[in-house]
This record gives C-alpha cells, structure tokens and sequence, in this order.
C-alpha cells in the first residue's frame, strides 16, 4: 500500500504546462517579482501570503522549490483564509497546498491558449491531480469557480496566480479509493495496479533559463489508467457513481464464477479471471449520480465496444473479444448493496457493493451456423462429416441416398415411413452440430483451404432461431407442418411450418431457452414420425423439408444473471 499511496502524491501531472519561449517568459519587467526573487522569496515578503508560506513550510512542500522545476502557485490570501484551516490536520494540510500547487509555468497568456483549445472544458490541474474547470469572463480568469486577483508574478523558480479561494481538501472519489481500508483492498489494488506512469518527452522540451543562464529543463509525466482514461475519478467537471465491493464479495464472485465454468466443462485460464476483474471494474464505475434502489437497469455509457476495442486492439484484442456495452448493464435486483445509504464525495456518489452476479453473457456468445456449409464442403452426399452431421430411420433425397445440400444454402431433407418395424414405429431424424469455418494451410500445395472444426457453445439461455422450410417436390403434396426440434436432448415443438418458403430470414422458434449440457458443440436434431402406427404393413408417407441456418443469440433477460 505505501507504493500505492504515492501515487497521488507523485505521479498525477499537469497536462498544461505552459510552452512559451523564456524571452518571453522573462521578457517584461513588470510579470517579474521583485528582485525577481523565487517563490519562496516572494510569498515570504508579502504579508498577504504569510499564512499559506507558513503552511508550505510546515507541510514540508517547499522544499520542492528547491529542485529545478518551474511550477504555478494559486496563492490564497490571509484575508480569505476558512477560520478551520489551521485546526486540519497534517494530512489535511498536505493535501490543502497541493491543491494550490501545479507543475509548469503557467500565465495569462498560457490559460488564454487552454480556453481557446479546450472551450467550456478548459481545466487546471493541480499536484493533487484534481482537474479543477478553468473559465474566463470579462477579462476575469477563475480556477474551480475561484477568481483570480493579481495575476502573472513571475518569480525565478516558477509563477504565482492570486486567487481569491482556499482550495481546503475536498475528498475526489480517486482519493476515496486509494484510502480504502484493509477490507477493500483487492478491488483497491487491482484498479490502483493499472497506474502507469510516463515520461512525456515531447512535452519535456521546452527549455528554460532561470536568472543566472542555467538551463531549466520541465519533466512532465503522464498518469494513464486504462479505466479512468474513460473514467477519471479525479475529474470534477464531471460527476460518477462508484460501487467498491469487500474483498468477500470478490471471492465469492471468484467462487460463483468458477463453479459454474467447470459445472460447463470449461477449462479456466489467466485470461478467464482477468476478464472477471476487468468486468468488475468497469461494472463498478457508473456515470453520473445514480441512486441505488430496486428496479433499475443502467446502460454504462463511458465505454462501448467501438471506442474500448479501437483504442486498446493491439493489446487487447485476443482477450476482450466479448466486449459489449451491455455486458457492463448494472442491475440493481442482482447486484446487492446492503446498505443503500450514499457516500457524497467531490465529484460523486459512492456504494458498498457486497453481492456481485456476473452476467453469464459473458460467455455466451451469437452463434451462427448452417448444416449446409457441412454437406457444401464434404460432397453433399456423406455423413457423420467430423461427428457433425448424421440422420436415424427412413431419411432420403429423392435418389434414395442421406440429405443433401439444395440450391437455396440449405439441407434437403425427405422424410419416409415405411412399416418395415414389426411393431409399426420407427423415428426418423435428421441431426448437425454446431461448427465453424476456419482457415488451414494444405501441406502440399502450400495454398490456404477452409476446414470446418466443431464450434463450442456455452449452456446458458438464447433465443433459438432456425430457417425452416415446408418444400413441395415434383407436386406431390406435403404433409409436413410441424417437427419436434431437439437442442442438447430438449425438445421444442414447431408448428405451423411455410410452405416453399421461409417464413422469415431467422424464424424464431423460442426465446429464453436453456440450452443445457457442457462447453461442447450444440446439438441439433429435426425430427418426424415419432407416434405408433397402428398398421404394420406398406403404410408408407413423405414429409419434405429444408433446413437452413441456425442462430443462437444469447438472452437479455434477468436469466442470465442467475
């Protein structure tokens, strides 16, 4: 924790550190203090400054001074000092005169340049890492609301702004979770872990000359956090909800998560609880105020799947592959917060959030496939192509021989029933599992062919689509209007089946359906004929069918969270 407590404290940079030429900087007599003295010089010899010196003193953050780096000071006067300043305490204090403390030079002219760039969203920031908003009206700037009063004393280490507010430490919701207690401390760690912090060189350029010649060279340094760089918690322009789950709350959704992928058969790797505590991350930062109570459905907005995936594909890309914005929903009757009373901080509202339930959607990916691509690739006429693909009883195309593939992408199927079973039944189906093209080398020729593989699916609840077609051959009359469709074993009875066409381009057959068995290939089978004939002799009968794609989308309702 000591690492991680250093990072406010060392790490958050000033994005606008100003660039002018140092002829410029020291080019007119009057932006000089007096003697040009430094900082600490000038705050020490006006009386108006004496209580805030005397905190820079105390607090110890003069002795930055002392290095050569030019910094601004938002100067705060006797005058306007809260009667509570001096009964804060250390750590209070600390905090207090970092907000009054940004690194670079930056005057008059320099915030001119952020409110032309920038516009309504112009800000400072300061050694706190606040982002404090930055306006300008009537020729009056104002840092945080506060407005600026004597403006631009240009000192040898750096340059003082007067402002006419203390900046007393006010908690920013990055500054509530990097003082989380013991009890929060794997959510803590793990969103404090993807600090990172870099060298700006381009922004570290600009060169610099104190009053003796010597070269001043600005460090800048950058605080990237692949969550707040969507998510700032230091940010007050705007405003978030944060949910910070105990350390019992996160294992239990290690052990929730963990059981049910191998309930599945599901060989769990790095990458699986990498995912569980990226989502976890970005479930619990949500925008805006938002009031926890029962009922609700929040879509985060701060990052969807275009504006993640595009910034992050180099790195990212083979592990966030589910990435949705719906994957981050936060639904308040599955993710529990015992305690609804809210936590007001600077710039938002914070929870305990004790039960967290991972959206199984997670893992449930839209699966596409068509039998048709199985029978295309082997010939059209052979089964059982890689255990994908086989049929049971009297099934034929019209030269006597298994289904086949038909003109329109899609598997013809006929259907015979013949009393050739000495007690009248016998079933006849047609099956194929789910699959997936994928791109080989051919060894000899060098040449890139496509094979198809089995295609895992993840149990879990979808809404089932399949094209299904009643077809008339040669004019001979169909009889088929309905099948039972069996997914995993689980039988669906379809009813009412067009004839010589699809009824729509994916025909819905159920929605919400648990599709049941382990991480394994879908297993899908068509089947007729499945009741007793009473007569055993040439009875005999055609139903004729086309099967086209299959669809599985997962299901957005409340299931999947269970």
């Amino acid at each position: 924790m000591k690492i991680i407590r250093l990072i406010p404290v060392l790490c958050l940079v000033v994005l606008s550190a100003c660039k002018d030429p140092m002829k410029n900087y020291y080019g007119d007599d009057k932006y000089k203090a007096p003697g040009n003295q430094s900082v600490m010089e000038a705050l020490n010899s006006n009386p108006d400054y004496s209580t805030f010196a005397y905190l820079m003193e105390k607090t110890g953050l003069d002795q930055l001074f002392k290095d050569n780096v030019l910094m601004t000071i938002w100067v705060p006067l006797n005058e306007d000092m809260p009667a509570d300043v001096l009964t804060l305490t250390e750590e209070e204090q600390v905090r207090m005169i970092r907000n009054h403390l940004s690194l670079g030079s930056m005057n008059t002219r320099s915030l001119d340049g952020q409110i032309s760039t920038s516009g309504s969203n112009a800000k400072i920031v300061n050694m706190s890492g606040r982002h404090m908003p930055l306006t300008r009206t009537g020729g009056i700037y104002s840092i945080d609301g506060a407005p600026l009063l004597n403006t631009d004393i240009i000192c040898s280490n750096g340059i003082i702004q007067e402002i006419s507010e203390w900046f007393l430490p006010r908690t920013t919701l990055y500054e509530y979770v990097v003082n989380l207690g013991s009890d929060y401390s794997l959510f803590r760690d793990s969103l404090l872990a993807r600090n990172v912090l870099t060298f700006d060189a381009d922004s570290s350029k600009t060169e610099h000359v104190d009053s003796t010649g010597k070269p001043i060279w600005d460090s800048i340094f950058l605080l990237s956090n692949d969550v707040f760089d969507y998510a700032d918690l230091n940010d007050i322009t705007k405003t978030f909800t944060i949910f910070v789950p105990t350390n019992e709350a996160v294992s239990t959704m290690f052990r929730d998560m963990s059981n049910y992928l191998l309930a599945a058969n599901y060989t769990i790797t790095s990458k699986d609880t990498a995912r569980w505590m990226d989502w976890l991350m970005r479930t619990a930062i949500q925008p805006a105020q938002r009031e926890y109570v029962p009922d609700r459905e929040w879509t985060n907005s701060l990052w969807t799947k275009s504006a993640w995936q595009n910034n992050n594909k180099d790195k990212h890309d083979s592990l966030f592959t589910w990435e949705d914005q719906a994957t981050y929903t936060f639904r308040t009757n599955f993710q529990e917060v015992y305690d609804p009373t809210v936590k007001k901080y600077l710039n938002g509202w914070a929870y305990e959030w004790n039960k967290i339930r991972v959206p199984k959607t997670m893992y449930l990916a839209k699966v596409d496939f068509n039998p048709w691509r199985t029978r295309n690739a082997a010939g059209g006429m052979n089964v059982d192509i890689n255990n994908l693909d086989w049929w049971g009883g009297q099934v034929a195309t019209d030269a006597g021989s298994g289904p086949t593939t038909s003109p329109t992408n899609s598997v013809f199927i006929q259907f015979g029933r013949a009393g050739f079973a000495s007690d009248g039944q016998e079933e006849a189906y047609y099956g194929y599992k789910s699959l997936k093209p994928v791109t080989v080398e051919n060894e000899e020729s060098g040449e890139d062919e496509e094979e198809l593989v089995a295609l895992n699916v993840m149990p879990g609840y979808y809404d089932i689509g399949i094209r299904l077609m009643n077809k008339t051959v040669n004019g001979l009359e169909n009889e088929t209007d309905s099948v039972t469709v069996y997914v995993n074993g689980s039988p669906i009875v379809v009813k009412n089946i067009t004839t010589n066409r699809y009824n729509n381009d994916d025909r819905l057959i159920i929605e919400d359906f648990y599709i049941s068995g382990q991480y394994e290939p879908v297993s899908i089978e068509i089947h007729l004929f499945p009741t007793t004939e009473t007569d055993p002799t040439m009875y005999r009968a055609y139903r004729r069918l086309q099967v086209g794609k299959t669809r599985l989308i997962p299901s957005e309702s409340e299931l999947n969270y269970r």
